[in-house]
């Protein structure tokens, strides 16, 4: 059997035959059987009975350009991947692409000439069926959907919300999830949006499915509580005219305990806007209003830069469109830097959507693109499952690529670098334009500018080198430049500066990262400059008073010993030990903090060594002594009562009973507690089989994923005032005497027998 036969074969329509055969012996290699066409006519003469699963395509042919055949190849190889190779410049090819993929013909990717042989074989790759994307599963036929089936789904609320995560770029950290709308159908399953959104906009139906999401979406939050994680939705055109809408919204949310922070609005693109003063003044309320307003699929619909410029926009995401061709396609590249430069600078979060593979993770990493949304994360998923993925979920940081040895640099290059360059700074410099120039279409060229950035290099010396290198280089090269066609010789200059571009874009952000380390190591140096004004205050009173409150904190509770200073050097404090000191220490292994003279602030104790009946102590970060400055001492309670809130107008709010102190409470609630600061409460609660009741203020509250805490200060009888008082200096001398009780480590023990 001819092995041939089994083999793809891959029709190459190239003139220029040096090319051709360079392509032609790498497919031969990856198991291909290539076939040249010289010119257009070879192809339209080939034989329809054997078509190419694969055609490599010359936009400049010598008797008529490539885009003349897209006819010929969409009637007779419509199955076949294109990959479209020319010296045109970039522009046309971009447009040739996006002109085969409006037919419907499948396009692999487009190269420039010159291109690297390893972009050709990872495009060869995907021809022999190792796609970029995944494979989504191909629906089922049905039957067709009717407006009537629609209401019924509605009336059924068979819409459901699937989630989507988003995560940081760098370190894979969960920001937030999209909901997107799902058809769970009785019999059909899950059926796509692409299949029902459409017909339900046309009948006005999408309002009432859109409510449908946005309820579901908030009593599922309810049921996780996600704190700093928010929720998408989307809002089509149409339901930004109902009127009321911010506060139809927001008393929606409120009901299931969600703050309008926690759910961003996207509004896409896609649809033109009818009422567009009502539809305006909507999403301004919006915005006032709390909630996060995100332009969904921008630069594919109506009037991008228009909506930016007259909407509060907080979160701009880049169509797919972009992001799926960042890795084959140089505009749809530049496209996304361009966007992010555009959010930089208007202080929005940029989200990119359609992220499928590491490679274009990598990219849009480069290219200042802070978040992500794809397949690559997760698909989408119902509720239920995205409670077990969150759990089993671990984040992938994108590792830094290390980078190769450095090239041999070129004799072109030494001669303008020592012409440029001192001796000190030669070798460097030399390296660092080789090592470069060797590694521009890799995936380390940033890592060894930073690293060599760092050596020492100045940036304007840098630059400097690199113009008059490109410069110089040009002019050598210019006798071979003008002898290519014109297009030719305009992109081959092009070349020379676009590199030079890119190196200096590189130095921008370089240096921006050399002034965070900066940044960082000035709050270091205040941070230690700080904790030696501290020790300036404090040290001398405490050598003259021989003594030091030594102090660590058990539920709150102070648990504290007078220890004695031995000594003081530098961020070292040696006191005695003993048994005060011991219990102290041993509470929070070994970790304890300092009170400074004025109680405002307390400086952090690790121990380092015991040595003569002394401890030694490593002074460490300075925090606010926000416990310490409390008036009353608060205790855990450990049976944790039942405890029933009453706030006028409401129903009675049920939870429990933390923790108590001689003045007031920190009580447990459900998630769902509609209550805020400074609301008048009544409490009642049960303590040593007596009822207290008593009202209070809510000084504060905080959310947690399953219960909301909060602090109230408690006005009871003097009866009860009375009995509270006496639990809760119950509860501390408990506390005090499990301490006393409680067994010292094995070294601490020791050192204590050892001064017996």
């Amino acid at each position: 059997m001819n092995l041939a036969l089994l083999q793809p074969r891959l029709a190459v329509v190239e003139d220029n035959a040096h090319v051709a055969k360079a392509i032609c012996h790498l497919a031969a290699k990856m198991g291909f059987t290539p076939h040249h066409y010289p010119t257009a006519a070879d192809l339209l003469h080939a034989d329809p009975a054997r078509p190419p699963q694969g055609l490599i395509l010359d936009l400049g042919l010598p008797d008529a350009d490539g885009i003349s055949l897209l006819d010929h190849i969409q009637t007779h190889f419509p199955t076949c991947g294109i990959i479209v190779v020319s010296g045109m410049e970039p522009t046309i090819i971009h447009a040739a692409g996006q002109l085969i993929e409006e037919r419907g013909l499948p396009l692999i990717g487009t190269l420039h000439k010159p291109f690297h042989l390893k972009a050709l074989q990872a495009l060869l790759v995907q021809i022999r069926g190792e796609r970029r994307h995944k494979e989504r599963p191909p629906e089922e036929p049905r039957e067709p959907i009717t407006p009537q089936l629609l209401r019924e789904a509605i009336e059924q609320r068979q819409f459901i919300p699937y989630y989507q995560p988003q995560t940081t770029t760098r370190d894979g950290e969960i920001v937030g999830f999209e909901a997107l709308m799902r058809w769970n159908h009785p019999q059909w399953g899950i059926v796509s949006p692409a299949r029902f959104i459409p017909l339900a906009a046309r009948c006005g139906l999408l309002d009432r499915m859109t409510w449908i999401m946005l309820e579901q979406v908030a009593r599922h939050w309810q049921q996780r509580n996600w704190e700093g994680i928010t929720v998408s939705v989307n809002l089509p055109a149409s339901f930004l005219d109902q009127e009321q809408l911010p506060e139809r919204i927001t008393r929606l949310i409120a009901g299931y305990g969600m703050h309008p922070a926690c759910l961003v609005l996207e509004v896409t693109e896609s649809e033109a806007m009818a009422d567009i003063p009502r539809q305006h003044s909507n999403l301004i309320r919006l915005r006032v209003a709390g909630f996060p307003l995100s332009i969904d699929d921008f630069g594919t619909g109506y009037s991008s830069l228009i909506s930016l410029y007259q909407l509060p926009f907080d979160e701009l995401k880049i169509d797919q469109a972009f992001v799926m061709r960042a890795d084959s396609d140089p505009v749809a590249l530049e496209i996304i830097r361009a966007l992010v430069f555009l959010a930089r600078h208007l202080k929005m979060t940029l989200i990119a959507e359609g992220v499928e593979t590491e490679t274009i993770r990598r990219l849009l990493l480069e290219a200042g693109v802070a978040r992500i949304q794809g397949y690559l994360v997760h698909e989408p998923m119902p509720f239920d499952a995205l409670k077990k993925w969150r759990e089993t979920y671990r984040p992938a940081p994108l590792a830094s690529p290390e980078p190769p040895a450095a090239a041999l640099p070129a004799k072109a290059l030494l001669d303008i670098s020592q012409q440029t360059l001192n001796n000190e700074a030669e070798p460097l410099a030399t390296t660092l334009v080789e090592a470069l120039r060797a590694r521009k279409e890799e995936g380390h060229f940033q890592p060894l500018f930073a690293a060599l950035f760092a050596a020492g290099t100045s940036i304007t010396r840098l630059l400097t080198l690199l113009l008059r290198s490109e410069w110089m280089l040009l002019q050598q090269a210019m006798p071979a430049i003008q002898k290519l066609p014109d297009a030719e010789q305009y992109q081959a200059i092009r070349d020379q500066l676009d590199f030079f571009e890119r190196l200096r874009r590189l130095a921008v952000e370089t240096k921006e990262q050399e002034w965070q380390q900066r940044l960082e190591q000035s709050e270091h140096r205040a941070h230690k400059e700080h904790l030696d004004r501290i020790l300036a205050e404090n040290s001398v009173v405490w050598l003259r008073r021989r003594r030091v409150k030594l102090v660590t904190y058990l539920d709150e509770v102070p648990i504290q010993a007078q220890a004695k200073v031995v000594d003081i050097i530098g961020h070292i404090i040696t006191v005695a030990l003993d048994g005060e000191v011991a219990k102290v220490l041993a509470v929070n292994d070994y970790r304890a903090h300092i009170a400074t003279q004025d109680n405002r602030e307390r400086i952090a104790v690790e121990m380092l060594k015991l040595h003569n009946g002394n401890v030694r102590l490593a002074l460490g970060e300075i925090t606010p002594n926000h416990i310490g400055q409390r008036h009353h001492v608060r205790v855990r309670h450990p049976d944790q009562p039942e405890v029933t809130l009453a706030i006028h107008g409401q129903p009675a709010i049920h939870g429990r009973l933390v923790d108590i102190s001689i003045a007031g409470a920190r009580l447990a609630l459900p998630a769902t507690a509609a209550i805020t600061r400074r609301i008048a409460v009544r409490c009642s609660f049960t303590l040593a089989d007596r009822t207290i009741n008593g009202k209070g203020i809510v000084r504060w509250t905080r959310d947690t994923e399953e219960q909301r805490l909060c602090g109230i200060n408690l006005h009871c009888s003097s009866n009860d005032q009375r009995l509270l008082q006496e639990e809760t200096l119950r509860l501390q001398r408990d506390l005090i005497t499990r301490i006393n009780n409680a067994k010292l480590p094995v070294l601490l023990q020791t050192a204590l027998d050892a001064q017996e």
